[in-house]
């Protein structure tokens, strides 16, 4: 193996490192939402961060675990 293919080698693991640490640090930053930790639905729905809009994704997955949570036929 000659130096560039070493170098090239090193570089894309160094970045591919990189880049997953950036992920790591964003994924752990911010507002994190469990909707088993709240009695009803509407405590649920009340509960969900206000950092997430009405119609974004984090928003739509914690409103879409609030009803699969606490759905009326799940007793």
């Amino acid at each position: 193996m000659g130096a560039t293919t070493k170098f090239t080698i090193a570089f894309l693991t160094l970045t591919v490192l990189v880049i997953l640490g950036a992920l790591v640090v964003q994924a752990s930053q911010g507002p994190t939402f469990r909707a088993a930790d709240y009695a009803n639905m509407n405590e649920c729905i009340q509960n969900i961060p206000t950092e997430w809009v009405r119609g974004s994704l984090e928003y739509d997955g914690a409103e879409t675990s609030c009803f699969y949570t606490h759905r009326p036929d799940q007793r």
